[in-house]
């Protein structure tokens, strides 16, 4: 839960929802906003910060765009969630092991995700619609990593992630 002190992205998109879907004269409002300070406060706690990332998952829920019918009163979103080529030895994966050959071959550099960073990219994938992409920061700390094709490996410091539309992400990590 780190990230998201140093991530502005998340910020902003839980910011820009708040402000569309609620009135800023009501109680629930101020609830929300206050839940927000705790998610982004620098000296939160990792159980406090775990549970406003909670609150505000349900908040969203509640009327998220990405909804997908009501069930007990609340709307249910649409979640995707990595493909299997991320999570296993495919293309990208955690588990790849042809990156650094391809990308000396292909003269392009070739990212490889780290299991560490796969939350937050579907965080990240979940603020965009069915077939929409798009590039993002990764966390400070990431893991993730780019074989380039001089044969050097470097940490990767963005990423870009598609919404397939099927329920899971692609993406890639990038330098």
């Amino acid at each position: 839960m780190h990230w998201f002190k140093d991530n502005s992205n998340v910020k902003e998109y839980f910011q820009n929802v708040l402000d569309a879907k609620i009135d800023e004269t009501s109680q629930a409002y101020n609830n929300a906003k206050s839940t927000l300070n705790t998610l982004f406060a620098d000296d939160t706690s990792d159980n406090d910060r775990l549970f406003a990332f909670m609150q505000v998952q349900v908040l969203l829920y509640s009327f998220g765009p990405e909804s997908s019918g009501v069930n007990g009163g609340f709307m249910v979103p649409k979640l995707v969630r990595p493909e299997a080529a991320v999570t296993g030895s495919k293309k990208h994966g955690v588990s790849w092991k042809e990156g650094p050959a391809r990308a000396i071959n292909e003269g392009k550099p070739q990212g490889q995700w780290n299991k560490e960073d796969l939350d937050y990219a579907t965080t990240m994938a979940n603020t965009l619609k069915s077939g929409e992409s798009g590039y993002f920061d990764l966390p400070t700390g990431s893991k993730s990593i780019v074989y380039m094709p001089d044969g050097t490996t470097t940490p990767a410091t963005k990423m870009w992630v598609r919404n397939n539309g099927t329920g899971t992400w692609h993406g890639y990590p990038m330098p």
